[in-house]
């Protein structure tokens, strides 16, 4: 009717679930473009389907630009890998493992890869995804950890054999050895100046491909005249390539004799004396040397001229003892002067130690500045804890050779304080617990009592007290094992080892009081403590039995080692001084139970001990 429309037909669809798919489609896209990880996607002739903006960013190829290329030949290092992870694919199983990338300007990128199957509607697979992980700057942190894990172990054992053993020769030849092996160098040399300013090579540990100079007799016109003064001062010369160094002639044709391509050389000083000179040597071309490398054996230098102080004095004071002997008619002059070698050594020993903690304890300070960090992975924890450990061990045995200037010069004090005494106990069980699982022999602990809370006691003397025995309880027995004991004395007779000539003051006087609402002290009635006082506080000093019934806690520590002859007994709380055969020898400075007496009788109390020869060792206190 006159081309006017009479009606209207039309048709609506529901595109809701469309429109959702497109949202979640868009947010997947977003995240995936968003990531930081490179992802790719392939088909499974290897062909580059899809790369996301991480991947083209930090590896350089768009998906034309790798498809223009052989993939495998292009970014992967070990080719074989990309194989390997395709045949895995089309196995049904998903690849995962650190491999290393090129990137198109050639940059080489260490990576966790991560990849999966795609397969389609119908369950046939079409193609891989895979997820791409820059791990290198994670690599290189694992790398500096394990380089200062490393410098620290070697470090711990320089000083611990310091500590055990006065042989210089000794010393200094296992140390070249060891650092040869830590820098991985051709030859490792102790070089010791003559008064002239030449000198000789004191010990050496070489590859065998290179010059052997051990014995060499060496005398350079060119160092008295420019190094000294400089050596004197601490230098450090790390010499990456001795022809672009820009030596001196003379020197020069000093090395190109010894067959040095590159060097490290630190001092060896006592005090202001330039005694010599450790060197490392790199003979079969140019090395680029590392700031670890160079503070390794910076640290080393400081610790071997120790070492050769120490074993200096060490021989006087023996030469002193001879002289004594032979001469009776000069026998107090020797020991006035064996006495002014050992304050000479307390004093060196205290200076030195001084010297060593303060740069310990600026590494301790960084490593616990460190291990909050969330952004550390557990093996980067791991790591700073063992580096931790490290360096507490090594801080505790720089304490215990100031604790020998203290006690030879008469200024140990103690320092009491509210001790946890189980947890003092079981961390010292737990430690030797798993020091005897290293050693294949067994380690039981026996509580034979109730103890008490608290304690007032020095806990850092304590500690190393029962360490000390206990570790020569480890270190003595070969099969069999050890037993630590703890109890009142009273409580754990019966349970206790019974020793002739025994009484009950025998153990370390360590006093029980009952603390009441009041503040006053009464003596505990019986020999357990009391369950429901808040504190039980014991004081480890002598205790006058007249004023008060004391409750003494005994530490006893039973071996089956080698023991000890009946007469050689009271020898060995003697300072430098060891028994037993050549057999059963083992090295040590002869320290450890003269210092431990002498801390137990500040304490109030006394070391016990009985043994038999061939059966094993009872010690208690």
């Amino acid at each position: 009717s006159a081309g006017n429309p009479l009606r209207m037909v039309g048709s609506m669809t529901d595109i809701s679930d469309r429109k959702q798919a497109e949202l979640a489609l868009l947010r997947v896209t977003q995240a995936v473009e968003n990531t930081s990880d490179a992802i790719v996607i392939t088909d499974f002739k290897g062909r580059s389907i899809y790369h996301n903006q991480a991947f083209i960013q930090r590896y350089g190829y768009t998906v034309e630009e790798l498809n223009m290329t052989n993939a495998a030949e292009a970014m992967y290092v070990q080719p074989n890998i990309y194989k390997q992870i395709y045949k895995t694919l089309r196995s049904g199983f998903s690849w995962s493992g650190e491999i290393e990338l090129k990137t198109q300007n050639g940059e080489t990128v260490i990576t966790l890869v991560r990849a999966d199957k795609i397969k389609d509607k119908n369950g046939k697979l079409v193609g891989s995804v895979g997820v791409i992980t820059n791990i290198s700057e994670r690599k290189k942190a694992e790398a500096t950890l394990r380089h200062k894990l490393k410098r620290e172990r070697l470090a711990v054992a320089m000083l611990e054999r310091i500590r055990s053993s006065l042989k210089l020769a000794e010393i200094l030849t296992t140390t070249v050895e060891e650092v040869r092996q830590f820098l991985q160098v051709d030859r490792t040399v102790i070089y010791q100046f003559n008064p002239n300013w030449s000198g000789f090579i004191a010990v050496e540990s070489v590859d065998e491909n290179c010059m052997a100079i051990a014995g060499m007799e060496i005398y350079d016109p060119c160092f008295g005249e420019a190094y000294v003064s400089l050596y004197r001062d601490g230098r450090i010369r790390a010499t990456d390539d001795v022809y672009n160094a820009g030596l001196a002639e003379c020197y020069l044709n000093l090395l190109t004799q010894l067959q040095v391509r590159a060097s490290l050389v630190v001092p060896i000083l006592q005090g202001e004396n330039l005694w010599g000179l450790l060197i490392a040597h790199h003979c079969t071309g140019p090395r680029n040397w590392q700031q670890f490398e160079v503070e390794c054996l910076q640290q080393l230098g400081v610790q071997l001229a120790i070492a050769i102080q120490q074993s200096t004095l060490f021989q006087q004071a023996q030469t002193e003892i001879a002289d004594r002997k032979q001469a009776e008619a000069a026998l107090q002059l020797a020991v006035l002067a064996a006495e002014a070698a050992n304050r000479a050594k307390s004093d060196f020993l205290a200076n030195m130690s001084h010297e060593l903690r303060t740069p310990l304890n600026g590494i301790l300070g960084y490593i616990q500045l460190l291990k909050p960090d969330r952004n550390l992975t557990a093996e980067q924890q791991e790591s700073l804890t063992d580096a931790q450990q490290c360096g507490e061990h090594l801080l505790m045995l720089i304490n215990d050779v100031l604790d020998i200037a203290k006690i030879e010069a008469s200024k140990m004090e103690l320092s009491p304080t509210d001790v946890n005494f189980p947890n003092l106990i079981k961390t010292i069980a737990d430690l030797f617990q798993m020091r005897a699982d290293q050693t294949g022999i067994a380690f039981n602990f026996e509580q034979l009592s109730p103890l008490p809370d608290c304690v007032l006691a020095d806990e850092k003397r304590l500690r190393q007290v029962l360490i000390n025995l206990l570790s020569n309880a480890v270190k003595f027995t070969k099969s069999g094992g050890v037993t630590f004991k703890v109890g009142y004395v009273e409580n754990a007779t019966e349970n206790l080892t019974q020793i002739n000539a025994i009484n009950s003051n025998i153990g370390a006087d360590v006093s029980a009081q009952k603390v009441n609402s009041t503040g006053n002290i009464e003596p505990e009635k019986e020999s357990k403590p009391p369950r429901k006082t808040r504190k039980v506080r014991s004081i480890f000093t002598a205790v006058n039995s007249d004023e008060l019934t004391a409750a003494k806690i005994r530490f006893q520590i039973e071996d089956t080692g080698i023991g000890i002859q009946q007469n050689k007994l009271e020898e060995i709380f003697l300072p430098f001084h060891q028994v037993g055969d050549r057999h059963n020898f083992v090295e040590g400075t002869g320290l450890g139970l003269s210092i431990s007496q002498k801390i137990v009788t500040m304490m109030g109390s006394q070391i016990h001990v009985q043994s038999t020869l061939g059966k094993g060792s009872i010690f208690w206190l």
